[in-house]
């Protein structure tokens, strides 16, 4: 990875303590409970046990081979439902081999399991890593398209997953050992050159299923849904629509308006917390990379809208930028 790739984050940066980096993968998992998928279990039942255990990835594990094939997310089961379930010629177009032969089974009404559904998105690979390998290790893998490592101790047990999220987490829960690291997340995003990226979003009047569809084919966990004035309204995310893509999925849902869509989770968020709660994703331009990511894991969003004064979004920050600016300074460090 070169740092190049960073020099445009590091302008100004103080040399950052670099010991943060020397983590090892087990202190950063601590103690998990690790939920495996059974690679012969139903895409339904594969699901429900995601939701079970809130999590939004699970290894596969085959009892034929005795082997981990592959990792299963909600992005896979979204992309089974629009192309197989919804027939979406917005992904047909694009249409894999796989997915072919999934839509080929389920024409003759045959049972499909999720091993054939694995990674079926393109999207969440399995990679696995050593209790021993370091935190920028594990950053610089995070800082690719990968959103998550499995660690496993000496005898190929695995013990843990670690996400973007979880990272993210561990180090902004720990900011008060590494004072460069607490002033760099004090700086505002101007001045990390951060929240500049092109936002995609989608209008209120669309349709469910295409804001779907463009999770899919953009590779990203959400959309901004916004007004006719381009003003942020809400947000449809791939954690939204989970209750939404199983076995009996509500299809009216699927196709009725965005508007609609976040409508009805505001409503059924409400009923959870017994109150009305509609987060609120996005952040003024000038904001802080602490109070930026202090609202993505308040939010449990990947991604925060950076909105102007008329609440018209103009630019984002995801977790990955978070994981590469991190990545980066420890690779300056080296």
């Amino acid at each position: 990875m070169s740092q190049n790739h960073y020099s445009a984050h590091r302008a100004g940066l103080s040399e950052i303590q670099s010991d943060w980096g020397m983590i090892k993968a087990k202190e950063l998992i601590q103690v998990q409970n690790v939920i495996i998928i059974d690679g012969e279990a139903s895409l339904e039942s594969a699901v429900q046990t995601l939701i079970r255990g809130g999590v939004s990835s699970a290894p596969i594990y085959s009892q034929e081979t005795n082997n981990f094939i592959g990792m299963f997310d909600y992005r896979d089961m979204l992309t089974y439902v629009l192309a197989v379930k919804e027939r979406s010629s917005i992904l047909q177009k694009e249409s894999s081999p796989e997915i072919a032969d999934l839509i080929k089974r389920a024409s003759n009404a045959e049972s499909i399991p999720v091993k054939l559904a694995s990674d079926l998105s393109q999207r969440n690979p399995f990679y696995s890593v050593t209790e021993d390998t370091s935190l920028i290790q594990i950053l610089d893998l995070l800082s690719s398209h990968v959103q998550r490592v499995v660690v496993a101790d000496n005898e190929g047990k695995l013990t843990g997953i670690l996400s973007q999220s979880l990272i993210v987490e561990y180090i902004f829960t720990r900011l008060e050992h590494y004072p460069d690291l607490k002033a760099l997340f004090m700086k505002t995003l101007p001045e990390l050159n951060m929240g500049k990226t092109e936002v995609i979003s989608i209008s209120t009047d669309r349709p469910v299923i295409d804001a779907m569809a463009l999770l899919i084919r953009s590779g990203l966990s959400s959309v901004a849904v916004v007004d006719p004035s381009d003003r942020v309204l809400g947000n449809i995310s791939l954690s939204d629509v989970k209750q939404y893509i199983q076995k009996n999925y509500r299809q009216a849902i699927l196709h009725g308006t965005c508007l609609q869509f976040i409508s009805q989770i505001r409503m059924d968020q409400g009923l959870e917390c017994g109150a009305d709660h509609a987060p609120i994703y996005d952040v003024p331009p000038n904001a802080t990379l602490h109070h930026t990511v202090a609202k993505m894991l308040a939010t449990k969003a990947h991604r925060i809208w950076v909105s102007d004064s008329n609440g018209r979004p103009v630019g984002v920050v995801s977790l990955t930028d978070v994981v590469r600016l991190l990545s980066g300074l420890q690779n300056q460090a080296e």
